[in-house]
């Protein structure tokens, strides 16, 4: 079969005088579809797909040659033959045949095949589901997968995969399961069981198609699969879950609300989580979520502030409850109670409540969540600028110098702070007074009736930090 049509021409002709039954004829095809010569082989395949359904069997036989070429033109004209009206049926057997093929390039020919032949393909994908090859099973399940909700006549096959002895088959089927749309909702009890697989693959996909299945069909059955999964053990699990519940969104709220009453701390903690990733579409769960403010578990409670600081605006009846746990011992939940009301109060900066515990929080123990609340207190601007004057009346130490501090970042906005502060510069100690003439420079010219004590200390006081302090704001204040 040189390079000249004509004699091409003649060869193909030959060939299919003699017929494929003829058992030289069949080799010397199944060889000069692996031959070297791309030319050769392509001129090959042309003359075998010719014969049409009658070359399935040879092709077949190609299959299962050594030579990877041969193999991997004989998927092509399978593929193309898949796609015949008259060799189809025929076809798909062959490239089944394919799926178990120790090359994974040709595996995936052969997958992509079976998916363009769409629905004529099922029944032979479904039974081999049974096959003995375990690369045959995990194909076909991977093809019934893409065809998705096409191909749903196989759920109750795939269904039966998820007991497959390999976890590679298990895997796929539970994957495929999650595309076949409203179908699948009847494979939810057994998809429930492989979140308990030994592989973690397939707990994966189990999770992945519950979720699939949860969004498709609004199966409320699928969530509560996935909600009761949140007391597993693996914490990379429980991730995995808390994300799917997440993506589903407002439909997971019921079942999630329902888990926040669990025995199981880990369920409880998971189930906080996942409403805070859920957001704004969670604000039903608010009522349940302030009762667990109150949870015996630390974790919990910073959870539950978490998820109402989430759903923002709209759970603004967890505003008083939130600003008690601005007490709480643990100041993980403190700090998550104070990021909430920053969210919550949002739209409404001057709430007179939320500034309070803002400015309060100045005073706490840990750092990071005075330094929080400084940055919050600041940015509320003059409205806070009442409560810090209350707060510097404070025997906490904490609460009274970061009060002083606030006010001179807020800068020209806290005037009416003044007369406040040049009594403390009169009555504090090193490091009080020292911060109030800082403030007062950072309040600037609006501050000037501070200027005669400002004088007075720059020369009399004992401190020199106080008397540099003093020097510099008389000079900020002195700007005009």
């Amino acid at each position: 079969m040189g390079e000249d049509p004509a004699k091409r021409k003649e060869a193909a002709e030959v060939l299919r005088s003699i017929g494929l039954e003829n058992n030289e004829v069949r080799s010397a095809l199944i060889e000069a579809l692996g031959g070297r010569d791309e030319f050769v082989a392509s001129r090959s395949a042309e003359i075998v797909e010719g014969f049409g359904g009658s070359a399935v069997p040879l092709l077949e036989e190609a299959l299962k040659n050594d030579n990877y070429t041969a193999r991997k033109n004989a998927v092509g004209v399978l593929a193309r033959l898949a796609l015949s009206d008259e060799s189809g049926d025929i076809a798909v057997s062959g490239l089944v045949e394919a799926l178990g093929d120790e090359k994974r390039i040709i595996r995936e020919h052969a997958i992509t095949a079976l998916f363009k032949t769409g629905k004529l393909a099922v029944p032979g994908l479904v039974k081999a589901l049974s096959s003995e090859d375990i690369n045959i099973r995990e194909g076909a399940a991977l093809v019934l997968g893409k065809m998705g909700p096409s191909a749903g006549d196989a759920v109750a096959a795939l269904t039966r995969a998820l007991d497959d002895e390999n976890s590679g088959v298990r895997e796929a089927a539970a994957s495929s399961l999650g595309k076949m749309g409203e179908a699948a909702e009847g494979a939810v009890p057994s998809l429930r069981r492989t979140l308990s697989d030994d592989d973690i693959g397939v707990r994966n996909s189990s999770i992945r198609a519950l979720k699939d299945i949860a969004i498709e069909c609004e199966s409320q059955q699928a969530v509560a699969a996935l909600v009761d999964a949140l007391g597993c053990e693996s914490n990379a699990m429980r991730t995995g879950v808390i994300n799917a519940l997440a993506d589903i969104g407002k439909g997971a709220v019921p079942s999630t609300v329902e888990a926040l009453r669990s025995n199981n701390t880990d369920v409880r903690r998971a189930a906080g989580v996942a409403l805070e990733k859920i957001g704004p579409e969670a604000s039903d769960a608010v009522p349940e979520l302030i009762v667990a403010l109150k949870d015996s578990d630390s974790g919990v409670r910073e959870a539950a502030a978490g998820a109402l600081g989430k759903i923002g605006p709209g759970a603004k009846e967890a505003i008083p409850p939130l600003i008690e746990s601005m007490s709480d011992e643990d100041s993980d939940v403190r700090d998550a109670a104070l990021s909430a009301l920053t969210s919550i109060s949002a739209d409404n900066k001057d709430n007179q409540e939320v500034l309070a515990a803002f400015v309060g929080a100045l005073g706490d123990e840990r750092g990071f969540v005075s330094s929080r609340a400084l940055e919050l207190v600041v940015d509320r601007g003059k409205a806070v600028v009442p409560a810090l004057l209350e707060a510097m009346n404070s025997e906490d130490d904490n609460l009274h110098m970061n009060s002083i501090v606030a006010i001179g970042k807020i800068g020209p906005e806290a005037r009416d702070a003044v007369p406040r502060l040049i009594k403390e510069l009169r009555v504090g100690d090193d490091s009080l007074r020292e911060a109030a003439a800082i403030a007062l420079g950072e309040i600037g010219p609006d501050a000037s009736e501070a200027l005669p004590v400002l004088r007075e200390i720059r020369v009399l006081d004992e401190s020199p930090s106080v008397r540099q302090s003093a020097a510099e704001a008389i000079i900020k204040i002195e700007m005009r």
